[in-house]
């Protein structure tokens, strides 16, 4: 009660009957808790000091299902005729293991990844097996990234460009390659 994990926890975060804080595995099947103190006891015994991060991938893949199953939801509901895409924007959080767990568990539900720059662009683009992944470009497009978009949209990358302004160089640049014509 005192710091409201039930208001923010999801059924995820709990408190163990001896105070100590733990994880509910949203995919087990058993739904023993996981006592966080035994889990830094035991890193500990191994050398491992703290602080450390600790990445629960079944949150993940949980918190996916969850928003992509209360889409369809919804879209029954209101008979919507049109499909719900979900992307993740990369700049959140650009560790390799959580875009990779985000976009492994993501394609079943067609979970796209938004970019902002070229290196993003280009790390998306790793993560785009199969070409199936759909990538999102926002943000400023200087020439080097609009050519880079160009390109890996050509090889079969499902690439999208978000236009906010059509700034003459940028419009240019696309009638340039081929891609509008005035």
């Amino acid at each position: 009660d005192a710091y409201g994990i039930s208001r923010w926890g999801d059924g995820l975060i709990g408190v163990l009957t001896n105070g100590n804080v733990c994880l509910h595995d949203p995919l087990s099947t058993d739904g023993s808790p996981v006592d966080l103190a035994e889990v830094i006891q035991k890193l500990e015994r191994r050398g491992i000091q703290t602080p450390v991060l600790l990445r629960v991938s079944n949150f993940l893949e949980h918190r996916i299902r969850a928003i992509n199953e209360g889409f369809r939801k919804a879209i029954e509901q209101v008979s919507y005729q049109g499909d719900y895409r979900g992307v993740f924007p990369i700049k959140v959080n650009q560790q390799r293991q959580v875009v990779e767990a985000i976009t492994e568990f993501g394609k079943r539900h067609h979970i796209g990844l938004e970019v902002g720059s070229k290196p993003e662009l280009v790390a998306a683009i790793s993560f785009a097996t199969g070409k199936d992944l759909p990538i999102i470009c926002n943000g400023y497009k200087d020439n080097d990234f609009i050519e880079t978009i160009l390109y890996a949209n050509k090889i079969g990358y499902n690439i999208t460009i978000v236009v906010e302004k059509l700034f003459e160089r940028f419009s240019r640049h696309l009638e340039a390659k081929g891609f509008i014509a005035r």
